[in-house]
């Protein structure tokens, strides 16, 4: 059945303020979890370790970081210690920045969803991570991890906007989005595995991204080793955490568990299939950038 054409004007005139109306009430529904009784329980061990460690001046943060052992990179630390001269050292306080930078990843997937397929996916892109429990727990934790959620967002998007316009300037911007990760936490360096695979599975595509690549990897390893060489914390950290691979044994109750635990953030057998559903959505997702562009679907799946 058509609409009559005065109708379809009548909507389509009103489709500017609904969009930017839908996007206020969804930015609302993510903060609302995130931010309820943000204070009503005492920090967990993890957060009295941010606080422990963030509470230094900058200096002290770094040799910190540099000596202690299973400890992240210093970048959270060194903005959080920041934050705390303005906000204080509350609950509330303490917790926050991880709230803020959790609602601004949801704008982002919003962004991410509107301008690789249209506006309809990334509202729902905003959406699932309005409501993902890992999300909505991460946005609640003074820890890294809505950090490491938005710079993984903001370095896929970096990587992909190199490829279709391959000049200095992106270049540019995706070494300082990958250094920025790799200073913030460590398995955020496995990205460099997914943009290496990407290049090998659109090799006409990607073909003059391959040397520049190499010399961000080249630069940003160098960071890195440096910071390894000079530090036995961050040493013996890396030896720690390279013994765990390769898994000798994965079993099926261990892979159901870790997908209960992506998606939900909570593990128990009668989860499984709302699991499955969001592996379901989640290769939807890939299928349909698929269609639309081979290069964004793959790329996206990888990572």
């Amino acid at each position: 059945m058509r609409l009559p054409d005065y109708v379809t004007k009548r909507l389509s005139s009103y489709h500017p303020t609904l969009w930017w109306g839908s996007i206020v009430l969804l930015l609302l529904l993510a903060y609302t979890p995130r931010v309820w009784v943000l204070a009503y329980s005492d920090l967990t061990f993890d957060e009295i370790a941010t606080f422990y460690v963030a509470h230094r001046p900058p200096g002290d943060i770094i040799r910190y970081v540099m000596g202690a052992v299973r400890e992240h990179p210093p970048l959270y630390y060194l903005g959080i210690s920041l934050w705390f001269k303005l906000a204080g050292v509350t609950e509330f306080a303490v917790r926050y920045p991880s709230t803020l930078i959790s609602i601004l990843g949801v704008a982002w997937g919003v962004r991410l969803g509107k301008r690789w397929l249209n506006r309809e996916v990334g509202w729902w892109t905003g959406l699932l991570l309005a409501i993902m429990p890992f999300s909505i727990w991460a946005g609640r934790n003074a820890r890294m991890y809505s950090l490491v959620l938005r710079l993984s967002l903001l370095i896929l998007e970096s990587w992909r906007r190199w490829i279709k316009k391959p000049d200095w300037k992106q270049g540019v911007l995706f070494l300082l989005l990958s250094l920025a990760g790799a200073l913030t936490h460590y398995y955020l360096l496995l990205l460099w595995a997914v943009e290496g695979a990407h290049l090998l599975l659109m090799p006409k595509d990607t073909r003059r991204l391959r040397v520049p690549w190499l010399s961000v990897v080249a630069m940003s390893a160098t960071v890195v080793g440096l910071g390894i060489a000079i530090s036995p914390g961050i040493r013996a950290t890396f030896l720690e955490v390279t013994n765990r691979f390769p898994l000798r044994t994965l079993r099926i109750a261990e892979l159901k568990l870790l997908l209960m635990d992506l998606y939900l953030h909570w593990c128990h057998p009668t989860l499984l299939l709302a699991a499955l559903a969001g592996l379901a959505a989640t290769g939807w997702g890939w299928w349909l950038t698929w269609r639309r562009s081979r290069l964004e679907g793959t790329l996206l799946a990888l990572w």
